[in-house]
């Protein structure tokens, strides 16, 4: 049985988004991570996560954990800012 490899966080690339586009296939999921800005024009999408639907159910549990702990430290997040979001759309035509 091997160990888990830990990375230390200073050699993780840390990338800012506030756009998200999503896609599927038959045994995937697809989360592109973008940046954009009102009135800038296009988004840039610079980030291609896929996953399994299984693992995208446990990052969306560990994001809305995430989220109470932040709302419980800092108070509620604002939900009616204008963000740019991509259409979803199926990978596997």
């Amino acid at each position: 049985m091997s160990e888990r490899q830990q990375i230390p966080g200073d050699m993780l690339q840390a990338r800012f988004a506030n756009s998200f586009r999503t896609g599927y296939n038959s045994e995937e999921i697809v989360i592109d991570f973008g940046q954009g800005y009102e009135g800038g024009g296009a988004v840039t999408f610079h980030t291609r996560i896929v996953t399994s639907p299984m693992y995208a159910k446990q990052m969306v549990e560990l994001l809305m954990l995430t989220l109470e702990d932040f709302e419980a430290v800092y108070g509620t997040s604002r939900t009616t800012i204008a963000i740019p979001v991509g259409k979803s759309r199926r990978e596997d035509g």
